[in-house]
């Protein structure tokens, strides 16, 4: 049976429970806060921007689903504490994708759960095909490369370097014959995105980070990073024939934008 075209919807970093993570709207009264906007603003993106986009075949889930308990803030960023109920929330907010397969690389211990895998919950309860630690999926040929972790780094000119070091190493794996060799290399963990994509013996070889679902409004990214944080998803399409393109959806949310303070 020959190929068909398939399209890949690649999101991260929901974040359910936290103030500004991805919130569908049954969860909107848990508290009522400067953030409901926020909220409000994120999921009406998401839900919008998914009927744009329209059914896909394959859903990649890189990640950091849940929030978790918000240990070094004391829970003072969350609307919802109870981590099973941040999975269920995680749910909602996957059951408004219409996809045909869905499949999951675990987050963050210190978000998902380092004694136990809350994501695994996720996984079981949504039906997704499987969820792994770092996994290789093989779609028309192309072989996609899907972790969570990426080191970040905080120069503007700086977002390609921690990419392409992962992709050496997998290169590196390769030769050792214990990695497939990817053509598409997806992270998720930085909330920003970027792309770096260089033709090798003739065939293109893409490696990025992926946006994230959350808002800006953690404590520590307001007082302590410098960075551009991008809210959004990566849809990618394969061809029959192998190649391959993607197109980044990202979002500009009035509520997040930084006013000044007249005095």
């Amino acid at each position: 049976m020959p190929n068909k075209r398939k399209t890949i919807l690649a999101i991260s970093d929901l974040h359910c429970g936290h103030r500004s993570g991805l919130t569908p709207p049954e969860y909107w009264t848990e508290i009522d806060d400067k953030w409901c906007v926020v909220r409000e603003q994120c999921w009406n993106w998401f839900t919008e921007t998914l009927k744009e986009v329209g059914p896909v075949d394959i859903t990649i889930l890189a990640g950091d689903a849940i929030d978790g308990t918000g240990a070094k803030s004391g829970g003072t960023e969350l609307i919802i504490t109870d981590r099973l109920k941040q999975a269920k929330m995680a749910i909602k907010c996957l059951e408004a994708i219409e996809t045909k397969t869905l499949v999951m690389v675990r987050g963050t211990g210190y978000h998902t759960g380092n004694a136990e895998d809350f994501e695994d919950y996720i996984a079981e309860k949504i039906g997704a095909k499987h969820i792994g630690d770092h996994d290789w999926y093989e779609v028309n040929g192309v072989i996609i490369d899907a972790k969570h972790h990426l080191s970040a780094t905080s120069i503007p000119y700086g977002d390609a370097t921690p990419l392409l070091k992962e992709k050496i190493w997998n290169d590196v794996w390769h030769k050792y014959d214990e990695q497939p060799d990817a053509d598409i290399l997806i992270r998720g963990h930085v909330h920003s995105y970027c792309a770096v994509s260089k033709m090798v013996s003739g065939k293109m070889k893409l490696s990025m980070s992926l946006p994230a679902l959350q808002g800006m409004g953690s404590k520590f990214g307001s007082r302590s990073c410098q960075k551009h944080v991008d809210f959004g998803f990566i849809v990618i399409t394969v061809e029959p024939n192998g190649s391959y393109s993607w197109k980044p959806y990202l979002a500009v949310l009035p509520a997040q934008k930084a006013q000044t303070l007249k005095l």
